[in-house]
């Protein structure tokens, strides 16, 4: 169970850089221009935080 919750937090930092991530990317690219690189920085952020959402709930899960 420590181990499991040890994970967790691992995987929050790991959504907490993406965010930053995209922050950054935000800033770099423009999203609010609408480029092209903008776009697929944020599809490919969504997917990472879609991603890392999964493994949370089943470590939730795992937990209880």
């Amino acid at each position: 169970m420590i181990l499991n919750f040890a994970n967790g937090l691992q995987f929050a930092g790991e959504l907490r850089e993406i965010e930053k991530k995209q922050k950054l990317h935000g800033k770099v690219f423009g999203w609010k221009q609408g480029s092209a690189l903008g776009l697929l920085g944020r599809l490919k952020n969504c997917w990472e935080r879609f991603l890392l959402g999964r493994k949370l709930k089943l470590m939730e899960r795992n937990l209880f």
